[in-house]
């Protein structure tokens, strides 16, 4: 068996740096992960809650997928190709050949190997500890009993992390209000978005004809998506020359349909899309997103075409509940934050974009400036090394 310290065929002694375990690996989180692994040596994991163990889908590049793989008592089994593959192996076993420096961990108690971290560290001399969170739960607000339990709840998981890595400065602000000693670093969420994808697109923006708006996401009640469609369709009735094209899968799809069916083409719901080529076609073609409803990485996403957003403001107490991507709606800049359930000044927005066809195209490149310049991916992997490199500095 390897030692920890060694490469395959012990030509290098080096130390893992971090391990990160997270309930899932999802695709937008992928390119991150490269990132970062360019710079640290940086293993990803996933974890299995079985009764009674805690067991790890280690996902991991080159000669730290090597390393994992000589150790005999791994499960071995290996899919997919490329970058990712992975094989299980059980969390004690990891923590203790691997003998990481570090171990991100996300901010929840779904995780069984959440307990077997938090238990090495403080029992075990085990490494150092980066909780990373949104600071606090987007879609919950603080009134109510329940919901304030169940914020504050997380609140000693933070306390026990050396660091704490969160989305954005309102969840930083969250966790330094709960523990003002706490040390805190904000890595912005954001995804990858191929820049030669984006100018490959980018003529096919359009500055006149009808109005196109567009909806990405689950089809969720968070969302308000039929809500979005009797809107659109009362607009077009009143003579606005509007189409609203709707992409995503959910509880709400049928009720939509059913909505389409009646609109006289003003709602097309195409249902799941995850093919980037048609989404970015989309993207470029739609004077705007909009969302009714709880935004999310949608922003990010629309962003990186030049699209604008439209949406209402956050209200903690009926909704819209946003997640921390919210904030890169500037309103003026990247698009346009209208009163919080407010049916007639959104309806104002779609009336005034449709007269408007000389500018309503013309924040396209500015949109695309900020996506570049504030969420692009490798910024994000600074952020996260960041976080890293304060732990191990003490």
């Amino acid at each position: 068996m390897l030692g920890a310290n060694n490469w395959v065929g012990g030509a290098v002694e080096k130390k893992l740096e971090c391990l990160l375990i997270y309930r899932t690996i999802p695709h937008y989180r992928k390119p991150l992960y490269r990132a970062i692994s360019k710079r640290i040596d940086f293993v990803v994991a996933s974890s299995r809650n079985v009764p009674g163990e805690s067991r790890l889908r280690i996902e991991a590049a080159g000669e730290s997928y090597a390393r994992l793989y000589d150790f005999k008592w791994l499960v071995k089994k290996e899919a997919g190709g490329g970058w990712f593959r992975f094989c299980w192996a059980p969390t004690g076993k990891i923590l203790k050949e691997l003998q990481p420096r570090v171990v991100v961990i996300e901010g929840t108690y779904k995780v069984s190997a959440t307990y077997r971290v938090i238990f090495h560290r403080y029992f075990l001399g085990g490494p150092k500890v980066v909780v990373w969170s949104q600071g606090w739960q987007m879609g919950r607000g603080f009134h109510g009993l329940r919901n304030r339990i169940l914020q504050y709840s997380r609140v000693p998981l933070f306390a026990l992390a050396d660091i704490n890595l969160v989305y954005s400065d309102e969840g930083a602000g969250f966790i330094g209000r709960a523990l003002p000693k706490k040390k805190v670093v904000v890595a912005h969420n954001t995804l990858h978005v191929d820049s030669q994808l984006i100018e490959r697109h980018a003529h096919l923006n359009r500055p006149d004809g009808r109005m196109r708006v567009l909806f990405v996401g689950r089809l969720t009640q968070d969302k308000r998506a039929p809500e979005l469609a009797d809107l659109v369709i009362s607009l077009r009735k009143g003579g606005v020359d509007v189409e609203l094209v709707i992409v995503g899968e959910g509880p709400d799809y049928s009720e939509l349909k059913n909505k389409e069916a009646i609109s006289g083409g003003a709602i097309h719901v195409v249902g799941p899309i995850y093919n980037e080529d048609i989404l970015a076609e989309y993207f470029s073609t739609s004077d705007f997103c909009v969302s009714l409803g709880s935004l999310g990485l949608m922003v990010n996403h629309s962003l990186a075409y030049g699209c604008p957003v439209v949406a209402y403001g956050r209200d903690y107490r009926s909704g819209p509940h946003h997640h921390p991507e919210y904030e890169y709606v500037v309103d003026g800049l990247t698009g346009v934050i209208v009163p919080s359930s407010d049916p007639e000044a959104m309806s104002r927005v779609f009336e005034d974009w449709a007269r408007d066809l000389e500018n309503r195209w013309a924040r396209r490149d500015l949109i695309k400036r900020y996506y570049r310049e504030k969420l692009n991916i490798s910024g994000y992997a600074d952020e996260f090394i960041r976080a890293i490199r304060a732990v191990e500095a003490g």
